[in-house]
């Protein structure tokens, strides 16, 4: 698929840890774990929009490991012991270890989160399997579930104007002779929230 299909927000996806506006204290920690990969569970934790899902590819991509996709709906204990028996293999040729990424972690219930216990942080975790759970702020997740994963906040705070200069080098590559919006008040209106933030620079981009 070329770029000129992709969306903004793919296209212009950080590929590296370094690359996320903002974040110190996450790209500290995950740069480490990328030059150090061993098996263990992360939760990484903020409002829709602020990186986790990228970052965590990301991470993946600088391990490298192979990343299998499990989203929070399709846990089940059917599909978590059939990720696990397939993780007890080496990765593919070219991968240090297996990522698991579980997007919108919120939405696990309490049965889920007990049954992924023992698979994170129990006898039947494995060395060479990084669990990353993504998930909205959120008293869903019980306590027992959150003292198994390494915490990581993501937050949009004090970001604006590194993210209205992102807005302006995407427009100025996509349409380097059109009238340029209000880059920081399509930031403000997107309430921090980059997603949101490109997927109008993309609307607007349109009927230029």
């Amino acid at each position: 698929m070329g770029t000129e299909s992709l969306s903004l927000c793919e296209k212009y996806r950080p590929q590296k840890i370094a690359d996320f506006i903002g974040l110190t204290k996450p790209k500290l920690v995950l740069q480490k774990i990328a030059a150090n990969p061993f098996g263990q569970a992360l939760l990484l934790e903020g409002r829709t929009g602020s990186g986790k899902t990228a970052m965590a590819l990301a991470l993946a991509g600088e391990i490298p490991a192979q990343v299998h996709l499990l989203p929070a709906n399709e846990c089940t204990r059917d599909n978590v012991a059939k990720l696990w028996i397939s993780c007890l293999s080496k990765p593919k040729i070219g991968f240090r270890i297996h990522l698991v990424l579980v997007d919108q972690a919120d939405l696990l219930n309490k049965n889920q989160q007990t049954d992924l216990r023992s698979k994170i942080d129990g006898p039947e975790s494995l060395d060479n399997v990084i669990w990353v759970f993504t998930a909205v702020p959120t008293t869903r997740l019980d306590a027992g579930f959150r003292s198994r994963c390494l915490q990581l906040e993501f937050s949009t705070y004090g970001n604006s104007k590194a993210a209205a200069n992102l807005l302006e080098r995407v427009w100025k590559a996509e349409a380097p002779t059109a009238e340029t919006p209000n880059f920081a008040r399509v930031i403000k209106e997107a309430n921090g929230n980059i997603r949101a933030a490109l997927m109008e620079i993309q609307l607007k981009l349109a009927v230029v």
